[in-house]
Order: C-alpha cells, then structure tokens, then sequence
C-alpha cells in the first residue's frame, strides 16, 4: 500500500530543495529559470534566505513535488539574510503584484503588496534605492489604475525619494507623476515630469524600448492637452511611429496614428485626422489580431462621428456596424455606451426619432451601470482606465438632444443639469465646454434668456482657459 506523503521533519527546506533537486536531474540554474539566478537558489540551499510564498509556489512547480512534502524554514532575526536573494525575491513578488494590477485583481494586488512589505520592514534600511523604491511606486501604480490619483501622488512622491540618484528608478516614478497631474487636469505638470523622463532616455540612462514608447506617447498626449498640436503631431511623426515600427509593435503603431488623429483634429486638418484613424482601425482588426477590440470601437466611434458631420450616413452606419462586431461578447459597458450614443445621433440627424430614442436610453443604462458599479468601493473587479463620468456625461447630452428634438423640454433641461452635476468633481473642460454651449443655445431656443446667458458665460471662461493653456 503507498503510504500518504508526509512533511519531513528531520531536514532544513534548503536541504530538501537540494536533495530533490539533485534527484530530479536539475542544475541550480535550471531550477532558478527565468524568474531568479543561480546564486537564488544557492542562498535558500546554504539556509542563508527563506523564500516568499511566491517564490516557493515557483520552486515546488520546477521541481514536481506538493506543498505538503516542503518543509517550512524559519530564519533567526540575528542572521542577516542574503542581501542579493532577498532583492531577487522582492523585484519577483512586485512583478507578479504588477501582473495582478494590469490583470484587474486588485483585492489580491493589494493583499500581495502588504504581504510584501510586512516580510520587508526588517531589512528595509539594507535595500538600495533602485529596490527599495518599488513598493510606494507600486502602490501609486495601483491607485492610478483605480481612478484614484490624488491618493497616488504621495506614494509615487515617496518613491522618487526612495529612488535617490538611481536614474531609471527616477525616470520610471517621474513617468507614473506626469500621469497624475495629467488624470488632475495639470497637463503642464505633466509635460515638466515627463520632460525629465526624455531627458533619462535622452541620457541613454534607459534602453527599455518599451518605456520609450510609453513616455513620448505621454509627451504627445500632454502636448495635444496643452493645445500644442503641431509639437505632439511632431512626437508621434519623427519619434513615436519609427519606434513601434522597429520593435513591431502593431498595436502601438495602431494608437500612434490614432493619437496623430486626434491632433489633426485638434488643428483642423479634418481630412488627414480621418485618414489616419482608418489605419489605426485597420491595424488593430488586421495586424493586431482584434487583441483590443475596444480601442478599435473607439476609433470605430471617432470614425462614425467624422462621417455623420460629413452626411455620409450609409458609412457611418457601416462603421458603427463594425464597432458592433467588435464588443460582441465583450463585457466593457462603457465602449459599448459609446457606440449606441453615435446610432443614436445618426438616427437624429437623419430625424429618425424612434430609433434614436432607443438607443440614446440604452447608451444612459450602459453608462448609469458603469458609472454606478464603479461608486461601490466594493467592486474592486470592475475595469477602470475608463472614468466613469464621462461616458455617462456624453450618454445624457445625447439623450437630451434627442428629448429637445422631440418637443420635450422639461425632460431635455433635466438631463443636461444631471449632466453639467456629474462633471463638477471632474472637469473634462472639452466635454463641459460643449454640454454648457449645447444647453445655453437650447435654452436660448426656449427663450429662456436670463439661464442661457448664464451657460454662455461658463463656456467662454472654459474657452477662454483652454487659450490662456495654448499661450
């Protein structure tokens, strides 16, 4: 009879490690792999390094045998632990927590993160910078993708004096700060933090290819919000595409031309702007493999808008069709907000009433839905780079528009002051410019003249703030 496998009681972990390594034919090196070094492992077999939870889980995997049949180790508080070891364990654990983040399992991202920091609290004072600085970036990293980045600004702080003169430590927080001030509406900050970020790359003090690409598609960004499109259109022209298109990257050449979209618009150039959103389309459906179905129901939207200004309703019709096809099966209400919202002003302009009133409500439900799922802290699962005012804010203009049309003032006023008091907490000064705009001149058509002039005011002084930015 096979008697049930046990825990050893009689040898250290570093000696069981070593003996069913030795057994299973594996070199040190084989057993570290790709995730820790040779010298890892020597430190867990000498006894001179407990592993993490983390580590062990990627141990007990090479080397075939259950959890049970590993023995646990306990290292004495006055033997100081492999200083090497512990920085390999730390940098895996904050990757994985990373993963976790990008993943959207925010509950365990943040049970990781305490795990780590707790088992690093006594050795903390022997941590480089270029370590030590991880877990407050990792946490500012978190918030950011939470929506959060007011809680994340004095963490990402934390790190950049951890990070001391360790220049990629330095130039990697500085990246996450220019996001901050980007999501806070100071783009001008972010241009500053970003700027030192070119200046690292610049330097040569960073080869990753991949935060190049990260932090001039940042730069552009900033400049398209500081209504500099000429330098951002510079950005993405000479730096941007011949760098994605070296590393082959198709979905980052797909959102350079989307953003060079964005900042022909910006300037005007309506014929260039639509132009290059049809290649960032194809690119993401033809060379990306549909990886990101809802960017390209983004630019499915954009598209969509461009061709109803332009009265070409059978092609914006065909394209919000596409858009369709995309979210099929997909489960982001947000996106899906957005192209009901665009068959909604198709059917408007084409005075389709009916339609357009189906699908305007749908757009607010999808919209109210994201927007309300994401007011429950509780719901740390749902999907966040999307703010969730603003696809609700753009859901109850359209629906406005529409009940306006329809002879329906009191319930048209009501959705654009619901509206205008979902975008207090949030800015978004180009969406407030146009709701304000939008609503002072149907106030202005139901001769409602004291009211109207007072949104005409607050769209100048939004407009007059966007030039005062540009000079």
């Amino acid at each position: 009879m096979t008697r049930p496998s046990r825990k050893p009681t009689d040898t250290t972990l570093g000696e069981f490690v070593k003996r069913v390594r030795r057994k299973k034919g594996l070199t040190q090196e084989a057993l570290a792999g790709s995730e820790f070094s040779k010298r890892f492992v020597a430190a867990i077999e000498r006894g001179t390094f407990v592993p993490s939870t983390k580590a062990v889980e990627v141990l007990l995997r090479r080397l075939e045998v259950p959890a049970t049949d590993m023995p646990s180790a306990h290292r004495s508080p006055e033997t100081k632990p492999d200083l090497h070891a512990l920085q390999e364990d730390l940098l895996y654990q904050v990757n994985f927590a990373m993963m976790l983040i990008r993943n959207y399992r925010p509950e365990e991202a943040t049970a990781l993160i305490d795990s780590i920091e707790e088992s690093v609290r006594p050795y903390w004072d022997m941590l480089p910078g270029s370590v030590a600085y991880q877990l407050p970036y990792l946490r500012g990293r978190y918030y950011i993708q939470r929506l959060s980045p007011r809680k994340a600004l004095p963490y990402l702080e934390e790190a950049l004096v951890l990070a001391g003169d360790d220049q990629e430590a330095c130039a990697r927080t500085n990246n996450l700060l220019g996001v901050v001030y980007f999501e806070l509406d100071q783009p001008w900050l972010a241009l500053k933090y970003h700027h030192l970020c070119e200046q690292a790359i610049l330097s040569k003090a960073i080869k990753d290819l991949t935060f190049h690409v990260n932090v001039y598609r940042n730069l552009a960004n900033d400049y398209w919000a500081t209504n500099q499109p000429e330098l951002s259109i510079g950005i993405y022209r000479q730096v941007l595409l011949p760098l994605v298109q070296n590393i082959n990257a198709p979905e980052d050449e797909a959102r350079v031309f989307w953003g060079l979209s964005m900042a022909y618009t910006q300037i005007g150039d309506n014929v260039r702007a639509m132009g290059h959103a049809w290649k960032a389309l194809d690119i993401y459906e033809y060379q990306a493999g549909n990886a990101y179905p809802s960017e390209a129901a983004a630019v499915c939207c954009y598209l969509a808008e461009g061709l109803v200004k332009s009265e070409r309703y059978d092609e914006a019709q065909q394209v919000l069709e596409r858009a369709e096809r995309l979210m099929d099966g997909i489960d982001e209400p947000d996106t899906i907000s957005y192209v009901h919202q665009w068959y909604a002003t198709l059917a408007l302009q084409q005075n389709l009433c009916e339609e357009a009133t189906v699908h305007a409500r749908m757009g607010v439900e999808l919209a109210r839905a994201y927007y309300e799922s994401l007011q429950n802290e509780q719901n740390e699962a749902a999907r966040t780079w999307q703010n969730p005012n603003r696809p609700y804010v753009q859901a109850l203009h359209v629906q406005a528009l529409i009940e306006d049309k329809l002879g329906h003032r009191q319930a048209a006023s009501a959705l654009f002051e619901q509206a205008i008091a979902l975008l207090q907490p949030v800015g978004f000064e180009e969406i407030s410019y146009s709701i304000h705009l939008s609503y002072a001149e149907k106030l202005e058509s139901w001769r409602d003249f004291e009211k109207a002039a007072k949104h005409f005011k607050i769209a100048a002084q939004l407009q007059h703030r966007a030039v005062d930015r540009d000079i």
